[in-house]
């Protein structure tokens, strides 16, 4: 198999997920047809026993939305799509809510991935303007596997937590 048609076999299989994720974002909420129960990925709480706030679940939609626009752009060797899809994903990440002190997303960890996640958003925006359709798509390899470390971490942050949290109850109980 040659190079160019590995690339466009792993560039349909991001778009098939990115489609996925985003009809999932979009059908939380409607009501279910009777004996179908399909498998839903729950949202990262952001605090033990809670789910995370509502008003990001928009942040995340745009930004699956402008990631499969980049993804739609490096297929169609559309550079003005790339770079809409950048900028969008940049105005996406400087418009998310803050949070307040003491949840999960305050911290340095997490901090980096949304800095580093604006910082990719920045580069590749460049490389559509330099009509890089290789550099575009390592970019935008690397802001969807920003994007996995950074939901990776929330989860395992959130396991440790809920851990702590069961072994603190056990001993309050001896």
């Amino acid at each position: 198999m040659s190079t160019r048609t590995q690339r466009m076999v792993v560039l349909a299989g991001v778009l098939g997920l990115t489609v996925m994720g985003i009809d999932q974002l979009r059908s939380e909420g409607q009501p279910k047809k009777s004996g179908d129960e399909p498998k839903r990925v729950k949202p990262i709480p952001v605090e033990v026993g809670t789910t995370p706030k509502k008003d990001m679940r928009p942040f995340m939609l745009a930004k699956l939305t402008n990631s499969q626009r980049v993804f739609e752009g490096l297929v169609m060797r559309d550079f003005t799509k790339i770079k809409q899809g950048a900028e969008s994903l940049k105005l996406t990440s400087l418009a998310e809510p803050s949070t307040p002190s003491g949840e999960t997303q305050d911290d340095e960890v997490f901090d980096h991935f949304r800095t580093e996640f604006l910082r990719l958003a920045f580069k590749l925006e460049q490389m559509a303007d330099a009509k890089n359709l290789e550099g575009s798509a390592y970019i935008a390899e690397k802001l969807n596997g920003t994007c996995i470390a950074c939901h990776q971490y929330l989860r395992d942050e959130f396991a440790e937590k809920k851990d702590k949290q069961k072994a603190g109850s056990d001993k309050s109980k001896e």
